[in-house]
């Protein structure tokens, strides 16, 4: 049902912005984007919870590694749930690592996040949050 007043209504919108038009729906955004010090943070909040999960310490994590067929494992960074690709001269992941070093090689990615090694990734993958964000707008 339009509302008889619809146009007295405009009108003193578009008074104050003169391009106003009215639409049935906006898309409103649910969270705020992260800067890259906050995802650097986070980058490295989750690769400590990595270590303390493989020290014994703490509950379930994201892991950022992935056992392989061998018995080895493969090992990443994450930003979120997405790993960094590229981000490890070239690859994704650092494959191969015995269980038992899994920790040091965290120590050396968390030191590495740290001295903005990564920051070309962690920014890859927040603009890519953005543009599919804005393809569901749209």
């Amino acid at each position: 049902m339009s509302n008889p007043n619809a146009q007295v209504i405009l009108a003193q919108l578009r008074a104050l912005i003169p391009n106003a038009a009215p639409v049935g729906k906006v898309n409103s955004t649910r969270t705020k984007r992260d800067s890259l010090s906050d995802a650097r943070s986070k980058v490295i909040d989750k690769l400590r919870g990595n270590i303390a999960f493989l020290n014994g310490i703490g509950g379930k994590v994201d892991a950022v590694y992935k056992e392989q067929s061998n018995g080895l494992f493969g090992v990443g960074i994450k930003y979120g749930n997405r790993y960094l690709v590229d981000s490890i001269a070239g690859g994704t992941f650092l494959p191969n690592v015995a269980k038992e070093m899994l920790p040091q090689v965290l120590e050396v990615y968390i030191k590495q996040v740290e001295d903005k090694l990564h920051d070309d990734a962690i920014e890859k993958i927040m603009r890519d949050n953005v543009d599919n964000r804005n393809k569901e707008v749209n």
